[in-house]
C-alpha cells in the first residue's frame, strides 16, 4: 500500500468513498458501490481494500457469524437483527485512539478517544461509548476494526496502525448483546485535531484520560454511556495503564512501535490473529 499520499489526499479520498456509499444506501445498489471504490482505490494506488470492498457489498444483508458460547465458531451466519432478537452469540470490534498529552506540570499523559452515539439511535442515544461495531461474515478482527474506525471516523486507516489489546472477550449489555468483543487502539497521527464523524452515528467526539474513562466505567450510568463494569472494559483499562507504564508508548503514536507495547500487555504476536477462527488474517503489503 502507497503510503506516499498527502493527508489532503487521503481525505479527499475518503469524501469521494462517503458520497459513492451515501448514494448506495439510497439505491440499495451496493454492488456498483462496491466497483466504483474499487477503481477509486486502485486510481489512488491504495492497495489491501479488499475487506472495506467486501464490507460495502454485504452491507445490505450484514450477516454474522454465530458464536457458541464459549466462543467457538458454530459455522453458521444469520442477520443481524435477527442475532440480536434471538440472543445469540456473535463477534464485535472496539476501537480506541490514543494520544499524548502533557498537562501544566509538564507529566505526559495517555488519553483516549470516545464518542458520543448520535441521540436519533434507537439503543443508547446520546451516550459515549467506544468507536465499535460488529464483525460481518468471515472478516477477521482486524480487517473489521479497520473498516469501522474508517467508517464511523472518515479517516483512512491502514490495517498495520492498529494493536490489539483484549482477547475476544464477553461482553452482555442488559441482556440485549451477546458478543465476544476484542479492543484495538490506534494513533490518532492522521486526523490529529480535525476528527470527522457519520452524523446518523455519532454526535460528538472527546478525550479523556484512564483515570476518567475507568470512572465512567465503574459508575455504569446508562445515561451517560454504554460501559458495563465487567470483564471486557476492565481488561481494556487494564491493557491501558499497562501501556502508559512503558517508556516508548509515546513514540507508538508516531510511528508504531508495537513490541513493547505487546509484551507489556501481554498479547504479542495475537496482532493479526483472529481468535475465534483460528486463521491468520493476511498481511498489508
Amino acid at each position: 500500500m502507497d503510503k506516499g499520499l498527502s493527508q489532503a489526499r487521503l481525505l479527499e479520498i475518503n469524501e469521494e468513498i462517503l458520497q459513492v456509499l451515501e448514494e448506495a444506501t439510497k439505491t440499495n445498489d451496493y454492488d456498483t458501490a462496491s466497483a466504483k471504490i474499487a477503481r477509486l482505490l486502485s486510481d489512488a494506488g491504495l492497495r489491501g481494500y479488499r475487506d472495506l470492498i467486501s464490507r460495502i457489498s454485504d452491507k445490505a444483508e450484514e450477516k454474522l457469524l454465530v458464536l457458541n458460547e464459549d466462543g467457538s465458531s458454530t459455522g453458521k451466519y444469520a442477520e443481524r437483527g435477527f442475532v440480536h432478537k434471538n440472543n445469540l452469540w456473535h463477534r464485535e470490534v472496539g476501537c480506541l485512539p490514543l494520544r499524548c498529552f502533557v498537562d501544566n506540570a509538564g507529566k505526559k499523559k495517555l488519553m483516549v478517544l470516545l464518542e458520543k452515539r448520535s441521540p436519533a439511535k434507537k439503543q443508547h442515544g446520546g451516550c459515549w461509548a467506544l468507536v465499535a461495531g460488529h464483525v460481518v461474515g468471515d472478516t477477521s478482527l482486524l480487517d473489521a476494526v479497520c473498516a469501522e474506525a474508517g467508517e464511523e471516523m472518515r479517516s483512512l486507516y491502514y490495517k498495520d496502525d492498529f494493536l490489539q489489546i483484549t482477547k475476544p472477550t464477553k461482553n452482555v449489555r442488559e441482556n440485549e448483546n451477546y458478543a465476544y468483543a476484542t479492543a484495538f487502539v490506534v494513533s490518532d497521527r492522521l486526523v490529529k485535531d480535525q476528527f470527522m464523524y457519520q452524523p446518523e452515528e455519532v454526535s460528538g467526539l472527546a478525550w479523556f484520560s484512564i483515570d476518567e474513562f475507568e470512572a465512567m466505567i465503574a459508575r455504569e450510568n446508562p445515561k451517560e454511556c454504554i460501559f458495563r463494569n465487567n470483564e471486557y472494559y476492565k481488561s481494556i483499562v487494564s491493557a491501558l495503564k499497562s501501556i502508559e507504564k512503558v517508556s516508548l508508548w509515546d513514540e507508538f503514536l508516531g510511528t508504531h512501535i508495537f513490541t513493547p507495547l505487546q509484551s507489556a500487555i501481554g498479547l504479542g504476536g495475537e496482532k493479526d490473529r483472529d481468535h475465534q477462527s483460528g486463521k491468520q488474517a493476511p498481511k498489508t503489503k
